[in-house]
């Protein structure tokens, strides 16, 4: 008879809300909670706070969904830390799993700006080829 299951049909619209706040910084949703939930950082990589409204509560609980179904493109890797961000396609979660190294924080670190490349020098060095995701 066209009953939805209607715990998912609110997830989904609650990461309808976070896909805007991600996708269009400058609207007022995202100004809003930007400045009161997460002024530091971006909406990814936010925190529920000490004292969130239901709101906020309602569309950071729906972040799974979005991390579940996010890629991303890498351009020119100016955006994109290596070592924090879900990047890495395939199986897994998509981050590196290696120690951390500070001399190369953002993905474009590793490319060529020149040839638009990936700089395969500094690749094989930097990770042990056998892991480079979990």
């Amino acid at each position: 008879m066209g009953f939805r299951d209607m715990s998912k049909f609110n997830v989904a619209l609650l990461a309808k809300q976070g896909w805007r706040i991600l996708t269009d910084p400058s609207s007022l949703l995202a100004r809003v909670m930007k400045a009161r939930y997460f002024p530091t950082t971006d909406f990814m990589n936010a925190s529920l706070g000490a004292s969130p409204s239901y709101t906020w509560r309602s569309i950071y609980c729906s972040r799974g969904l979005l991390e579940h179904g996010l890629g991303w493109r890498v351009g020119t890797g100016s955006a994109i830390s290596v070592w924090n961000d879900a990047w890495l396609p395939g199986k897994g979660d998509g981050r590196v799993h290696q120690d951390i190294n500070i001399s190369y924080p953002m993905v474009s670190d590793l490319i060529h700006q020149d040839f638009a490349t990936w700089n395969f020098t500094i690749l094989h060095n930097l990770f042990d080829s056998n892991r480079w995701i979990e």
